[in-house]
């Protein structure tokens, strides 16, 4: 028998029980993620990608990022999804694996990382990107329901959001000597 279920801004026709599946995995993924911890931001929003999804990014993205990735209202969850799978950042999908090749503190509320993602099986060849995240302070407020577990509501801790991801370099092994 098929049912509705609502899940952040979409809804879901449930077809076989792999549906319910999914999507209890991705609640308690959710939910496990520490925010006030950059790192596990950052690889939250990768894991995600890796599997082909880009909920996750778009619901940890920081709320300047997703004014201009998700315009107009910054809740374009669709216009944002088609952004990451336009061929700059496409190689995030790619299901091949990543490496975080350097992170750390830039101050006090700046965080910045480079990530290599593999675009292969041989993981010969790579993008690397950079990403670069701000910690939301308490009086930052983002409730909206497509943000999932991820709402930033009335009084939270500071929260770590990614405000950019860029493609900073390509490589493949032959070409690096590896």
């Amino acid at each position: 028998q098929n049912s509705f279920i609502a899940y952040g801004c979409v809804v879901m026709v449930r077809v076989a029980p792999v549906v319910w599946h999914i999507m209890s995995a991705s609640i308690a993924f959710a939910s496990a993620v520490d925010c006030t911890n950059a790192y596990q931001v950052l690889t939250a929003q990768m894991d995600d990608m890796q599997a082909g999804s880009t909920k996750v990014a778009f619901q940890l993205a920081s709320p300047g990022n997703r004014a201009s990735t998700a315009s107009p209202s910054g809740y374009n969850e669709d216009k944002f999804n088609s952004m990451v799978r336009n061929p700059t950042y496409a190689p995030l999908l790619s299901g091949f694996g990543y490496e975080v090749e350097e992170h750390g503190k830039k101050g006090s509320k700046k965080y910045a990382a480079k990530v290599r993602v593999f675009q292969d099986a041989g993981k010969r060849k790579a993008t690397v990107f950079g990403f670069v995240m701000s910690l939301q302070p308490a009086t930052t407020i983002d409730e909206n329901n497509c943000l999932g577990d991820f709402k930033l509501k009335l009084g939270h801790p500071p929260e770590w959001r990614t405000d950019s991801v860029m493609p900073i370099e390509q490589a493949s092994r032959e070409t690096q000597g590896y």
